[in-house]
């Protein structure tokens, strides 16, 4: 029994990978994930075979890492096929916003980029209003580094604070009362 590649790293997006799982004819195999965003079109076989390996989309600033266990009944047991799957990193103004009373506009310019300099796509993101009276006023979602305008309405009560998240980082907004 072998199995090959025992070793992959794969981008953000999810596109996924093919090992091959090489025995002779009427053995018997099982390929079993050991994290569930790992994914295998087959959980088992005899002979040899290819595995097709799926993943979700993964856009925290980190790499994770799981394992593939490939086991066969014999006194060696089997082989992983270890699976690093890198993330995203974003970043953009993160200064706390203030308005008057008045209201008013904002633009705010994201960048992402991929752990893996080699990954082509850009990273996906959503800004989002965590209060009523801010409206995002740019089309959602988008990715890679672009830029959102934002609007906070005019308050007619006392002072008040909200927020806009994006890519789980958030931006503080504030407002005066009159």
């Amino acid at each position: 029994y072998s199995v090959s590649p025992v070793e992959v790293t794969e981008h953000w997006h999810g596109t996924g990978f093919s090992f091959t799982v090489t025995a002779p004819a009427g053995c018997t195999w099982t390929a079993t994930p050991a994290e569930p965003w790992i994914k295998v079109d087959r959980a088992a076989g005899d002979g040899s075979a290819l595995v097709a390996v799926s993943h979700d989309i993964f856009i925290e600033d980190a790499t994770r890492h799981a394992a593939v266990q490939v086991r066969w009944p014999t006194p060696t047991g089997g082989q992983n096929v270890s699976v690093a799957q890198e993330g995203c990193r974003y970043g953009f103004d993160t200064m706390p916003a203030s308005f008057p009373a008045s209201g008013g506009t904002r633009r705010v310019t994201v960048v992402t980029q991929a752990v893996s300099a080699s990954c082509p796509l850009g990273c996906p993101w959503t800004a989002a209003s965590t209060a009523p009276w801010i409206h995002i006023n740019s089309s959602m979602p988008r990715a890679g580094d672009d830029a959102f305008s934002y609007e906070v309405q005019a308050n007619s009560g006392g002072a008040r604070a909200g927020a806009i998240t994006v890519a789980g980082r958030t931006l503080a907004v504030s407002q005066a009362g009159i």
